[in-house]
């Protein structure tokens, strides 16, 4: 369950390393994903690896910076500028593996059961903390909805997959997009006088605002006027 290169020959080319291809399934990180039938041997875990990889589809077709990099792809594998906009698709996708698979991971049980999830996750423990990371992303009063807690969670990983400076590089187009001169600038894209960090969740254990939580009575109260 993880972002993986277009091309199924990965380990071949060397990629593995940078995508987490696993033995489960991955996303191509525009438009495929595959799973590993052989190795899902019952129907809850091709069903939730499924979901994951559609999801991870979901967040990079509905993000800015998901959009960036699925077009910088698109772009190499048509020949514009094909060996450096392959290295840049390849840092796009590393700078982003953490919200992409605590999104993926945290949904794709959460569609479900999340106890179950944990069941089949079991020794996984890379994905178990992407799991955890999710579901403690934003700290909530006791008795709130889980759609809202599900809701509030969706919205901190999209916000990180939209960065500020996104707006600007698009704008100025994919023919000025390049790489830092320095690779530990923590900068993976520049363009003119633009430049943009990549998204990031924060570590497992951390909470986000409470300022969550006043803003739910609100908006039960809206949709109770609305029903009526």
């Amino acid at each position: 369950m993880a972002m993986a290169p277009n091309e199924p020959m990965c380990a071949i080319e060397g990629l593995a390393a940078v995508f987490g291809f696993d033995q489960l399934g991955a996303y191509d990180g525009t438009d495929g994903w595959y799973l590993m039938i052989r190795n899902l041997p019952g129907q809850d875990q091709r069903s939730m690896t499924e979901t994951h990889e559609a999801l991870h589809h979901d967040l990079q077709w509905s993000s800015g910076w998901g959009l960036l990099s699925s077009g910088v792809q698109v772009l190499a594998r048509r020949g514009f500028r094909p060996h450096a906009f392959r290295e840049l698709f390849l840092q796009l996708v590393e700078h982003a593996r953490n919200t992409h698979e605590t999104f993926a991971t945290t949904f794709s049980a959460m569609t479900g059961d999340v106890e179950q999830a944990r069941r089949l996750l079991a020794g996984n423990h890379e994905y178990l903390a992407y799991l955890d990371r999710g579901l403690n992303l934003v700290d909530m009063a006791d008795g709130v909805p889980w759609q809202f807690h599900s809701a509030a969670i969706a919205s901190v990983l999209r916000v990180c997959m939209r960065p500020a400076a996104m707006l600007s590089l698009l704008q100025q187009g994919f023919g000025t997009l390049r790489r830092p001169m320095s690779s530990g600038s923590g900068t993976p894209l520049t363009s003119g006088s633009t430049r943009m960090n990549g998204p990031a969740v924060r570590r497992p254990g951390d909470r986000c605002s409470t300022g969550w939580s006043p803003s739910f009575p609100t908006v039960a109260a809206t949709r109770r006027t609305q029903d009526a």
